[in-house]
């Protein structure tokens, strides 16, 4: 009686019930139970014969692609001790139909092959075991050796009405992998129910899960040459979610979509898995700080400069981390070693002057925000910083000059129109009181349309206060 599985646990429990008694089995997965065990050649020429196969057509089946294989001349089949059968082998794992029936000593690559779905609809698939010992199925003389590729004549033993087995020399990286063994003899291999495995159809996705997860079993294992890997990195193929450079890519898009939690979870498995990997801390080290775990993500920053301490976006990422938590002369000395790496960076001189003005010092904020400023002229917030140190220099036209300019480069930037709304507050008390105060209140104005549109509470928050004293003024970061 054929058994329904759902999943790994089960299925080796099956095998072992299986196997139990003294033999030596082989396995085979059909992603579809109703699929009759059979070669692909009778498969083929079935399309263009009306009549039943007979064992000389298949003969000369054989024969023509062997005829057609040395007119090519393909430089892999050139080799003196290849065999006609080795080549036929190598063709049926690179897709070529032939007399060769595909099985497995791995009984979990022949669950993989039983959990494919080529089709739409998801359809129960079974994996046959079979036992080579069962004299009265496979044809055995002690006197020969039936590992020798010699021994079978393309003519002779590939079709008969005798079973046999053969395991090929690994001609190719697939037969290797797959841990390959081929039946022959007869088209069609009948095998009994007691010795099916029936794998449930919605079952199938997990299975390939627990096999990719727990005994690294997949496409790109078990197809591993150039043909295969290709075939496996197809538009059609799923992602492995064993291979490292996919887990980076499922991680970078949590982040993307801001899911920082769940990027943050992945990346835990991830340094487990590849300590050695500077991405796991780094990426790990910006997740954190968006979630507001500021010194967590400052220890992912100084792991990650371990691995690759010449990367200046992770010294310019731990100086915005110390930074924020006010260690500001640690931070400075972050962006000092992240722009002696990389002194073209206008992000990191703009971090540093964000520190320096946080420590009081403007002069030294100033020639950093300059320097953004040259190396990337089309940022606003570079403005917006730097119109606030001009400020506390006495400088408020030049205030009001960059804030312009922010305004030109993003006209939906309430903090620009606030603060150069208490720029003409400042101008107001100096010259042109009227002019200046109307100037004010028409950019706190347009400061608070924007802000409300945003649902920006500071905004709102700070005009509110500015009725009744002095303005504060609010910087980009």
């Amino acid at each position: 009686m054929k058994e329904t599985i759902n999943s790994v646990e089960e299925y080796l429990g099956t095998i072992r019930t299986l196997t139990k008694n003294v033999g030596d089995f082989i396995f085979r997965g059909q992603e579809d139970a109703g699929w009759p065990v059979e070669c692909s050649a009778s498969r083929r020429l079935r399309v263009f014969l009306k009549d039943d196969l007979v064992p000389e057509f298949l003969i000369h089946y054989h024969s023509a692609i062997l005829t057609n294989i040395k007119t090519k001349r393909f430089p892999e089949y050139q080799k003196q001790d290849i065999h006609e059968i080795d080549i036929i082998a190598d063709q049926q794992h690179m897709g070529a139909a032939t007399m060769l029936i595909d099985f497995t000593r791995n009984s979990l690559v022949a669950l993989y092959f039983a959990c494919l779905s080529s089709q739409i609809k998801p359809i129960r698939g079974a994996v046959f075991v079979v036992n080579c010992n069962d004299l009265k199925r496979f044809n055995y003389d002690e006197n020969r050796n039936y590992f020798d590729p010699d021994t079978h004549q393309i003519t002779g033993d590939l079709i008969k009405k005798d079973i046999f087995f053969w395991e090929p020399s690994f001609i190719n990286q697939r037969i290797q992998a797959q841990d390959s063994v081929f039946v022959f003899g007869i088209p069609i291999l009948n095998i009994s129910d007691e010795n099916v495995i029936l794998i449930d159809e919605n079952a199938k996705e997990t299975i390939l899960k627990e096999l990719d997860d727990f005994f690294n079993i997949n496409s790109s294992t078990l197809f591993n040459d150039s043909f295969g890997f290709a075939k496996a990195n197809s538009v059609e193929s799923p992602m492995s979610y064993r291979d490292q450079y996919s887990e980076r890519a499922i991680i970078l898009s949590f982040i993307k979509n801001k899911e920082f939690e769940k990027a943050a979870t992945k990346l835990d498995i991830y340094i487990e898995k590849y300590p050695n990997d500077d991405f796991g801390y780094y990426q790990r080290g910006l997740s954190r700080f968006r979630l507001g775990k500021i010194r967590e993500s400052i220890v992912d920053f100084s792991d990650a400069l371990k691995i690759k301490p010449n990367d200046y976006k992770i010294h310019n990422a731990s100086g915005i981390g110390k930074s924020k938590i006010g260690d500001l002369d640690s931070a400075i000395m972050d962006f000092d070693r992240a722009i002696q790496l990389h002194h073209d960076s206008a992000e990191v001189f703009y971090n540093r002057g964000n520190a320096k003005r946080k420590k009081g010092d403007f002069e030294g904020a100033l020639a950093d925000y300059n320097n953004a400023i040259l190396l990337k002229p089309t940022i606003a917030g570079f403005y917006v910083n730097r119109s606030i140190i001009k400020s506390n220099l006495n400088d408020v036209r030049g205030a009001i000059s960059d804030l312009d300019e922010a305004i030109r480069l993003n006209p939906n930037v309430p903090e620009a129109f606030y603060n150069r709304g208490c720029e003409y507050e400042t101008l107001s008390k100096q010259e042109n009181e009227e002019e200046n105060t109307r100037k004010k209140l028409e950019n706190f104005r347009k400061a608070r349309e924007i802000a409300e549109e945003q649902g920006n509470e500071l905004i709102i928050k700070k005009i509110q206060e500015s009725q009744n004293q002095n303005c504060s003024k609010i910087t980009d970061q």
